[in-house]
């Protein structure tokens, strides 16, 4: 859809256009108001509309004036002024300016539907010239940048590398032709990324707020659909992370509880029983168990020390190696370390 901004001082009819013009059935979206050129004029910058339409006679800046402004700030932008007067001075300037159409009071809604289509046309085919005259390389799409991001960003990070993406492609991003190119890149890349986790297409799209997308999309409404789809599968992969982390873990307290007694476990030992590297198990380990592995595997032997001096009358020297120590005087030390005594005075107290 086109843009259109709407300028006239007189509320009843600046109500009337808005409210009487079927706009969207046009082909156009009302995308603001003011009441007078000066109000209207850092709205119009902000919003670039394809189309103004603003009344000749205002207070503080009439309409001629805003109109040689914007089509010196936005020769794009198709003007349409309304005026009350049929002075020729006005038309005149209005011509020399470069305005589309100028139209008097009354305007009736057939006569501004008509206008409205023929500026359209005209919009249409100036869009159609500028996307033909863009650099339109699909080597700007750089899928394996979006790739990288999916495997390594996080949540916090997306609407910045959303931007960036966006704003690195320049104005070829103006171009419908590359708008949809983009499109695609974007979910090609996010759909196989996802099916590399497990994720099927369509329970992905079906996470998606708006999975459909179509040519006629703008700029921004690209970069919101673009944000949906990196969003969406970053939580996918988070979620898969966690079970996949969780079922890594589960395995590995398994392992350590069936072999904390020998002096042979170490981390890697445990990680290479598990499949996953040191590294990646240290890390798991630190933030779902709160300690590190040496903490928790000491603690188990601890534990098991404790018992068997309780239970049985064993020297020290065979308890140590009964929980993974050969050396009975680094038992001994670790003991008292962690325990706060001996183990000899540890079993004076049982």
């Amino acid at each position: 859809m086109f843009k259109v901004f709407l300028v006239e001082d007189e509320s009843v009819i600046r109500e009337g256009l808005k409210n009487n013009i079927p706009w969207e059935e046009c082909g156009y979206e009302l995308v603001g108001e003011a009441s007078d050129g000066e109000m209207a004029l850092p709205m119009i910058r902000e919003l670039r509309p394809d189309l103004l339409i603003t009344d000749i006679k205002m207070p503080f800046m009439d309409g001629l004036t805003l109109s040689r402004v914007v089509m010196s700030e936005l020769p794009g932008t198709k003007i349409v002024i309304i005026s009350g007067y049929d002075e020729f001075e006005y038309a005149r300037q209005a011509i020399q300016i470069g305005i589309e159409r100028y139209l008097l009071k009354p305007i009736t809604r057939k006569d501004m539907k008509h206008v409205l289509a023929e500026l359209k046309e005209k919009l249409m085919q100036e869009r159609a010239e500028q996307d033909d005259n863009l650099d339109v390389d699909p080597r700007q799409l750089r899928p394996e940048v979006l790739r990288e991001f999916l495997d390594r960003g996080t949540a916090g990070e997306i609407p910045d590398f959303v931007h960036s993406y966006m704003q690195s492609v320049g104005d070829a991003v103006e171009s419908s032709i590359f708008r949809s190119y983009l499109v695609l890149n974007i979910r090609f890349t996010a759909i196989s990324y996802v099916e590399s986790l497990g994720t099927s297409q369509e329970e992905y799209f079906s996470m998606l707020s708006n999975p459909e997308w179509d040519m006629k999309m703008g700029a921004s409404e690209v970069e919101s659909y673009f944000m949906d789809m990196v969003e969406t599968a970053i939580a996918l992969r988070s979620q898969k992370g966690d079970y996949q982390s969780g079922k890594v873990l589960r395995h590995a307290l398994d392992y350590i509880d069936e072999n904390f007694d020998k002096e042979s476990l170490t981390l890697n030992s445990v990680a290479e029983a598990v499949n996953v590297s040191g590294n990646y198990l240290s890390t798991i380990f630190s933030q779902s168990m709160q300690k590190t592995f040496t903490e928790y595997v000491t603690g188990k032997r601890m534990e098991k020390a404790k018992t068997l001096l309780r239970s049985t009358d064993a020297p020290a020297s065979e308890i140590a190696q009964a929980v993974g120590y050969n050396d009975a005087h680094y038992f001994g030390l670790v003991f008292k370390k962690t325990q706060g005594c001996s183990p000899r005075e540890y079993r004076t107290l049982k």
